[in-house]
C-alpha cells in the first residue's frame, strides 16, 4: 500500500492543500511556512492528539472541521500484508476489490478515522476498532522533528522511531516463519487476542 493523495482542511498555517506524492519527496521552503505543519498534519491523521483550538487554522471557523483525508493505492497488496486475519477481512468487507482506499480524520470526531465505502457512496467508521489495530494495516508514519537530537532519534528503543522501524522489520520476518505463524494462531485462539 503507498499513499496516493493526501489532502488537508484548516489545520494550523494550512486552510485548503492537496498533493500527489511520488515515491520520493523533498520538501524545501523557508522557516515558517508550514512544511512541518504538512507532516503535522499527517502525524495528527494517524494518531488524532492535539487540542483542535491550537490545530485549528486562524481563519476557521468552528464550524469548520479540520480534516485529513488521505488515499491509498495498491489496497489489495496491502490487505493481502495484514497478518491479523480478523482485520483483513473486515477491510476486506468494507473495500472489496477496491484498488484504492480513502481514509480521513476529522475534528468532527478526533477519535474516529472514516473509510469510503465506494459501494454505498458513505463514509463509515473503519471496522478495526482502534487506531492501533488501524495503524497496522495502513503504511507506517514517522515523523522525526528537525529540533531533535539525532541521537535520541536513532537510539533501538520501542519509543524511538528508529526501534519502532526495526521492530516492524523483525516483525515482517517472523510473520513469514511458519512456526511463528502457528504460535501466533494457537496464542490467539487460548487468550482471545
Amino acid at each position: 500500500m503507498k499513499i496516493k493523495e493526501i489532502k488537508i482542511s484548516n489545520f494550523r498555517s494550512i486552510k485548503e492543500a492537496k498533493f500527489t506524492p511520488s515515491s520520493f519527496n523533498v520538501f524545501v521552503g523557508q522557516n515558517n511556512h508550514g512544511k512541518s505543519n504538512l507532516f503535522e498534519a499527517v502525524e495528527w491523521f494517524y494518531n488524532g492528539k492535539g487540542n483542535i483550538q491550537e490545530i485549528r487554522h486562524c481563519d476557521s471557523i468552528a464550524e469548520e472541521h479540520v480534516e485529513v483525508e488521505i488515499v491509498f493505492s495498491d489496497v489489495q497488496d496491502g490487505l493481502a500484508q495484514i497478518s491479523n486475519e480478523t482485520n483483513q477481512e473486515k477491510l476486506r468487507k468494507v473495500l472489496g476489490n477496491a484498488t484504492e482506499m480513502k481514509v480521513k480524520r476529522s475534528s468532527a470526531s478526533t477519535k474516529d478515522r472514516l473509510l469510503y465505502n465506494t459501494q454505498k457512496d458513505e463514509w463509515k467508521k473503519q471496522p478495526t476498532g482502534a487506531d492501533p489495530a488501524f495503524n497496522n494495516c495502513i503504511p507506517r508514519f514517522e515523523f522525526i522533528e528537525a529540533t531533535k537530537n539525532f541521537k535520541d532519534a536513532s537510539a533501538y528503543k520501542t519509543t524511538t522511531p528508529i526501534g519502532q522501524m526495526l521492530s516492524g522489520l523483525v516483525s515482517e520476518t517472523l510473520e513469514k516463519d511458519d512456526d511463528y505463524r502457528n504460535f501466533v494462531e494457537q496464542f490467539e485462539k487460548l487468550f482471545g487476542g
